[in-house]
């Protein structure tokens, strides 16, 4: 007579184990297209930055203009064009106050 408690011991025995979680191919990168960041929006190619926009003030309709994205150079003291920076960095840059799209 098999009692249950020694039926589950072996059929816990026979349960393979568990198979890891499935992770995308490369966790780094980004999809290329438009990407919200704050009120901009930052267009990515290959996980760079390439083209900018900012909402429109004088526009009722919600438009947007053409920006360029800068770094602000401590070293100089001057707001440098950084086109073709990753997105990750200019997420974070804008989030801290380094990166400005303007």
């Amino acid at each position: 007579m098999v009692y249950k408690r020694d039926v589950s011991r072996a059929v816990g025995a026979l349960i393979l184990p568990k198979s890891k979680p499935r992770r995308r191919a490369d966790p780094g990168t980004v999809r290329d297209g438009w990407h919200e960041v704050k009120e901009y929006s930052l267009y990515v190619e290959d996980g760079r930055v390439l083209r900018a926009t900012k909402p429109d003030p004088q526009s009722f309709s919600g438009g947007y203009l053409p920006a360029q994205i800068y770094v602000w150079d401590a070293r100089n003291r001057v707001w440098t064009n950084a086109r073709g920076v990753k997105y990750s960095t200019a997420r974070n840059g804008i989030y801290k106050g380094n990166y400005r799209v303007n």
